[in-house]
């Protein structure tokens, strides 16, 4: 009986037990070559995306970056690693002011050529025709923070872009059903040919810009709170207009992980802040002494927050602020540079009038010692502080002074004798043989308490007064509570004095006096409160018991005046004993 199954075939139907066809052992040599080759391939390529991966990933973490900037560089990274031709990324926003509900806002994207500069115009005939003017003029305009352009939906260009290029893509809306589908999916979306991909927007948004293929991945935020959502923040779309892409699934897996890394960056990274403003950071953060700036800045910028503290009361403060305070120490144990980026933009920006005018003076006030001690030591003034000092002066009020209205001159008036104070110049007289304010006359000058040396010796009695007073429960911190008793004490004679520096200018204006009872209350205690604030801004360092660069320079000034008045004292006496005598004899 014939036996019809088929015979049993080894590698390429080999027959068991007859050679191999020399034919098929070379193209099965040949395949498994390529196949091996192939491998080696993937894992290279495999180990050239981690790698920069993890370059990405350390840039991201160990760089201050607010969004605007981390999306460019996200895009950056994307387009090289995966040599795509555009690479832009959109976030969902709302914007009421086109249409309720989310909009998908295209945000950043990989550096292109800079689009050509407009013609030159014509002179302006009414521009000004002093350079000084002109060059004031320019200054003010650079200083303005430039108002960002209201997102657009695409239009198409007036011209066909050139093959293999595409336009800026900037702040406009991709009102791509798809995008939006995404948000509620999760899922990355690849579109081997836009074209015939069954969406009308997104055919028209592809044929607009002559993109061939696109790869659409969202931005996971990572929930915020156990139990929460996630919630997909942003798009990443990887554009090809030269040729059909499409990435294999370990390089689209490698997408994934760089957009994780980005969703978690974005959830701790600090603010986008005013132009000028963030010229400041960028200017410190590029110093070559970049380290002590920062130190500096951070000491200054605690300063502020805990007067503020002091002087609003930690319950009446914005709960943003509050927030901010508790986590600050966190921040800066990551970046000082980045806790000064959020303390900045909650002082500039804070929604309660009396922060920001609490940080108006307090920033006026330090700079007014940077630039005196600075002249002194004949340095130039810290990097980026002129920029800030500009910035609050110009864009920040003091919500006390809003409805005053005094002389000209008066205001000055008043700074002027409360600047002599804190340096110590109340304790000496113009007079040429007088030095010295005579000695019970200075214990009546309560004005002279204010000054700053003067801060550090009440600290140091009100020390020496609960150390005497011993009974102290342990889980008392007896360091804060000196600094507690120390700023409201220095806080009453600063009232005190403010009032009767007030008081004096004010009963000398007619227009004061006639005045009803309450709106003359309501001036001084404004006046009263706007001065204070002056004084505890130059105060704050030594009421915490620091000694301050400042503070060391005006103790040394009032030390060196003090020794040429004890002289001409000396020689004064000295006279007037002489002259006792020879009328005697």
């Amino acid at each position: 009986m014939q036996n019809n199954d088929p015979l049993p075939t080894g590698q390429q139907g080999q027959v068991p037990g007859q050679p191999e066809d020399p034919k098929l052992a070379k193209q099965r040599k040949k395949e498994e070559a390529e196949r091996l080759k192939k491998q080696q391939q993937e894992k290279r390529r495999q180990l050239e995306l981690t790698v920069q991966l993890n370059t990405f990933s350390k840039s991201i973490a160990s760089s201050v970056m607010d969004i605007p900037t981390m999306l460019k560089f996200s895009a950056n990274t994307l387009k090289t690693m995966f040599n795509m031709d555009h690479v832009a990324i959109a976030m969902f926003e709302e914007h009421p002011e086109i249409r309720s509900g989310l909009l998908c806002v295209c945000k950043g994207e990989s550096n292109l050529p800079k689009p050509p500069k407009p013609p030159a115009q014509p002179p302006n005939p009414n521009a000004p025709k002093d350079k000084a003017e002109a060059e004031k003029k320019k200054k003010e305009d650079e200083d303005k923070d430039i108002p960002k352009p209201k997102p657009i939906f695409p239009v198409p260009p007036k011209e066909p872009p050139k093959p293999g290029t595409l336009p800026h893509l900037e702040n406009l809306i991709w009102d791509i059903p798809l995008l939006y589908k995404m948000k509620e999916m999760k899922q990355p979306a690849v579109i081997p040919d836009a074209s015939k991909f069954p969406d009308p927007e997104l055919n028209k948004f592809a044929g607009m810009f002559l993109i061939k293929s696109i790869i659409f991945v969202p931005i996971i935020l990572p929930p915020k709170e156990e139990g929460a959502e996630e919630i997909v923040e942003g798009i990443i779309a990887l554009m090809n207009v030269n040729e059909n892409k499409v990435l294999p699934q370990m390089e689209l897996t490698f997408v994934q992980k760089l957009s994780q890394v980005l969703a978690k960056s974005i959830l701790i990274a600090p603010p986008d802040l005013p132009t000028p403003i963030k010229k400041v950071i960028t200017s410190i953060s590029k110093d070559e002494k970049s380290d002590k700036l920062i130190d500096y800045y951070s000491d200054i910028f605690d300063d502020i927050f805990d007067m503020i503290v002091y002087e609003i009361g930690i319950d009446k403060l914005p709960e943003k602020f509050v927030k901010l305070l508790e986590e600050k120490d966190k921040i800066g144990s990551e970046s000082m540079l980045k806790k000064i980026w959020f303390q900045i933009n909650e002082l500039v920006r804070s929604e309660d009038e009396q922060v920001t005018g609490i940080a108006r003076k307090a920033i006026e006030e330090q700079y007014t010692q940077a630039d005196e001690f600075t002249k002194y030591k004949k340095t130039s003034i810290p990097t980026g502080f002129k920029g800030l000092r500009n910035y609050v002066k110009k864009n920040l009020k003091y919500p006390e002074l809003k409805e005053v209205k005094l002389p000209e001159g008066t205001l000055e008036g008043i700074e002027e004798s409360i600047d002599n104070a804190l340096r110590g110049k109340a304790l000496f007289t113009d007079k040429a043989k007088a030095t010295l304010v005579n000695d019970i006359e200075q214990s009546n000058m309560l004005v002279n308490y204010i000054s700053a040396p003067s801060v550090l010796d009440f600290r140091k009695h009100i020390k020496s007064a609960i150390e005497e007073a011993g009974d102290c429960p342990e889980e008392v911190d007896k360091k804060a509570v000196l600094t507690d008793l120390t700023y409201y004490g220095m806080a009453e004679i600063s009232k005190s004095v403010c009032q009767d520096l007030v008081e004096k200018v004010l009963f000398e204006i007619p227009e004061y006096l006639e005045q009803p009872p309450e709106k003359q209350t309501e001036l001084s205690e404004n006046l009263v409160t706007h001065f204070h604030r002056k004084i505890m801004s130059n105060l704050i360092t030594g009421i915490k018991g620091k000694k301050s660069v400042w503070i060391n320079y005006i103790s040394e000034d009032i030390k060196q005046k003090a020794k040429e008045a004890a002289k001409k004292r000396a020689v004064l006496v000295g006279r007037i004993k002489g002259e006792q005598e020879e009328e005697e004899y």
